[in-house]
């Protein structure tokens, strides 16, 4: 079962208006106002202050800490009947448990956020809790099921950044079902649109999965170039929250051409920065080239 991305969880910021793409997938929610807490009561403040909280976490890799958070701010949310705050952190909720693997607990939050987003009339919230379902089910083995709710992800009218991100997706979507050489297409033409975007986490993200094919497809040198890219566009990024399996893929690539040492290196770099509910497979299993794909 694959390790996954993209696309941070969204709580605003202050001052200023903001447009976060989410890291890999491009699709944006844009929080726009002045100042967020400006005419607000306190109720939505408490709320706030906690799903600011989990962002900064979950951008620095600590989804344990996000988790946390961000399950506050829903509770804040809920006792003081606030929906759009309701909807964003139970997706971003769901999120957390996406990029932990846990998609079954994923799924549960993405369908409710899909729902609540619809009752908000917030169409673009609504097809990027979508998206997540159709990669959660996909993720999951269940082929059907993600299909359906990516063709309603994509039904919906699509600007540069969603353009970005349904192509990701239908590579993401392909790769799932072990169609490498198309998949590899798709990514490519991501990569382009991402990078005319200057979106270095989706470039980072299309990097990888990349890598992850060539490495399936046994020709370790383009997939070692493309995991070294994925490291290097993740530098420019503020994003940090799929660091460890970028990492736990460079130690295998490393270990698949011969170089036990530098895996190692990769190896201890990836366990540092993994956080509370990964799974940190065996260093024997990295160093074994074909056991520890995808």
């Amino acid at each position: 079962m694959r390790t996954n991305n993209k696309y941070p969880p969204i709580p605003g910021r202050r001052r200023r208006t903001v447009s976060i793409v989410g890291a890999v997938l491009g699709c944006a929610l844009v929080l726009s106002c002045a100042d967020p807490l400006k005419g607000k009561s306190p109720y939505w403040h408490n709320g706030y202050v906690y799903g600011t909280q989990g962002y900064a976490f979950f951008s620095q890799g600590r989804l344990d800490g996000a988790l946390t958070s961000y399950r506050k701010a829903l509770t804040e949310a809920r006792r003081f009947d606030i929906p759009g705050q309701t909807a964003q952190y139970t997706f971003n909720i769901g999120r957390c448990f996406f990029e932990l693997g846990g998609y079954d607990s994923a799924l549960v939050y993405f369908q409710s956020a899909y729902s609540e987003f619809g009752f908000c009339g917030d169409d673009p919230a609504s097809r990027r809790s979508a998206a997540f379902i159709a990669l959660a089910f996909s993720d999951s083995g269940l082929a059907d099921s993600a299909m359906a709710w990516y063709k309603r992800a994509a039904a919906c009218k699509l600007d540069k950044k969603d353009r970005a991100f349904m192509v990701f997706l239908h590579g993401r979507l392909l790769w799932n079902r072990d169609h490498g050489r198309e998949a590899l297409t798709y990514f490519e033409e991501a990569f382009k649109l991402y990078e005319k975007l200057k979106a270095y986490q989706g470039m980072a993200q299309t990097c990888r999965y990349r890598a992850e094919i060539y490495r399936a497809l046994g020709e370790y040198a383009n997939a070692v170039k493309c995991v070294e890219e994925a490291l290097s566009w993740s530098d420019k990024s503020d994003q940090r929250f799929d660091r460890f399996p970028t990492l736990l893929l460079a130690a295998s690539l490393s270990a698949c051409v011969n170089n036990s040492a530098r895996a190692r290196w990769y190896y201890e770099r990836a366990r540092q920065c993994a956080c509370a509910g990964m799974r940190i497979p065996p260093l024997q299993e990295i160093l074994e080239c074909g056991k520890s794909a995808r």
